[in-house]
């Protein structure tokens, strides 16, 4: 008997424990600290939620207790409250929205809050106090959670656990003091950047526009449009600018407006024309496929870069102030990855295109394979098919480093070279 009486107090012990571990009888507290207030989603589990509520709020069905908004309000603001940890006065909530919805497989009811504080007082540090489920419920708990604080670099994607709320410990104490609006926009540029370098698609689309900035159009003797090595620095200095300064001009502008949220389009189609604008670079850098104005095609394909880009700023979800800083850092920081990518890669095409007899084969080769890169990230954006040149793509761009010091060694000796042959031959002229 003894034996048996020990293993059915280990099964009840592991049963315990098994219950104490689901999360069923946990809500979750959302905070998103800004400026002027914190927006709060409150979810907490209904079964739950019904232990705790009158009688005259249990509803029979779950949209009818989401109807029951004015009621509902009104608990949730007798059982919720946060005092600031500056004059001790009451932050005024109010509840923005109601729903329904499955997390983690439970029922719950998400509650979206304004959390506004006193004259003064700052959003950055107050008490917050929860009881409502747990003055019914003593074994309910609550997690309260960061998931955006701008000025401490804090985003959705990294939430900061703070803590938990629980019986005899219904208040928590959130000071977010530290940090600036400085700290969260060298953040953002710094996302900005990342973006860039992480975005394959958008490397290969810069490299495609940089790689005939040195050259002209012409027509062979065929009468056809072919790309020509330009003998003015000037006039290859300038159509760079052009080109970039167009595309920034594009990309910037559809960045904001896509920002917010003033068009509105599916971002598998935005990542389908983006691919799209790839191939077109591409076909245009082996033959050129506009007869002037590279910067008003840059410019328009900078437009749908742009609504790419915002959707990095999707989740970002911060007040009016915070929303301006983080997006003009975050564009500043694609901005600076496309100076540095113009800085280190541009000079070294230049001299290969000025004094390389192998510049025209190299820039059909590097827009040939855009081009079938291009193609695969269609096939797979629109149709869903397998992009078997990707996985070629990524490692090639872990090579990036070696592949720029190739350019810039073929570029030296080619510079070498012709100065070699110039002295061999003093009657010679530049190309």
């Amino acid at each position: 008997m003894k034996p048996l009486f020990s293993l059915l107090i280990l099964l009840m012990s592991f049963m315990s424990t098994q219950v104490h571990a689901h999360a069923a009888n946990q809500s979750t507290l959302l905070l998103d600290i800004g400026t002027d207030s914190v927006q709060a989603e409150l979810q907490i589990p209904v079964d739950e939620l019904f232990l705790a509520l009158p009688d005259e709020l249990k509803a029979q069905s779950l949209d009818a207790l989401v109807q029951q908004k004015a009621e509902l309000s009104s608990y949730i603001d007798a059982h919720l409250s946060a005092t600031s940890s500056e004059n001790n006065g009451k932050f005024a909530i109010k509840v923005r929205s109601l729903s329904v919805g499955l997390i983690n497989q439970v029922s719950n009811l998400i509650v979206t809050m304004s959390l506004t504080p006193p004259q003064g007082a700052s959003p950055r540090a107050f008490r917050l106090t929860d009881n409502v489920v747990l003055h019914r419920v003593v074994n309910h708990k609550t997690t309260v959670t960061i998931r955006r604080d701008f000025a401490n670099a804090q985003f959705a994607e990294a939430p900061q656990l703070l803590g938990m709320i629980y019986y005899q410990n219904d208040t928590i104490v959130i000071n977010q003091t530290k940090g600036s609006l400085w700290l969260g926009a060298r953040a953002m540029i710094r996302m900005g950047m990342e973006h860039i370098a992480d975005g394959l698609d958008h490397m290969l689309f810069m490299i495609s526009l940089l790689i005939i900035a040195p050259m002209i159009r012409k027509r062979n003797p065929a009468g056809k449009l072919v790309w020509y090595p330009s003998s003015s620095v000037k006039e290859k200095c300038l159509n760079i600018i052009k080109v970039v300064s167009a595309f920034t001009l594009g990309h910037s502008m559809t960045l904001l407006i896509s920002a917010l949220k003033l068009i509105s389009i599916p971002s598998q189609a935005i990542e389908v024309m983006v691919a799209v604008t790839i191939l077109l670079a591409a076909v245009h850098a082996i033959r050129p496929l506009f007869e002037g104005r590279d910067w008003l095609v840059a410019g328009a394909f900078g437009c749908i870069h742009g609504m790419a880009f915002a959707s990095a700023l999707e989740n970002i979800g911060f007040d009016l102030k915070t929303f301006v800083v983080a997006l003009f850092s975050f564009n500043l920081g694609i901005e600076l990855a496309q100076l540095l990518i113009v800085a280190v890669l541009v000079p070294w095409l230049i001299l290969l295109a000025r004094f390389s007899k192998y510049y025209d084969g190299l820039r059909v080769l590097i827009a040939s394979f855009t081009a079938l890169a291009a193609l695969s990230w269609i096939l797979e954006r629109a149709l869903g098919f397998r992009n078997w040149v990707n996985p070629l793509v990524e490692q090639l761009f872990s090579f990036s480093p070696y592949i720029l010091l190739s350019f810039a060694t073929l570029a030296i000796l080619s510079v070498l070279q012709f100065k070699r042959n110039h002295r061999t031959h003093p009657c010679a002229k530049l190309m």
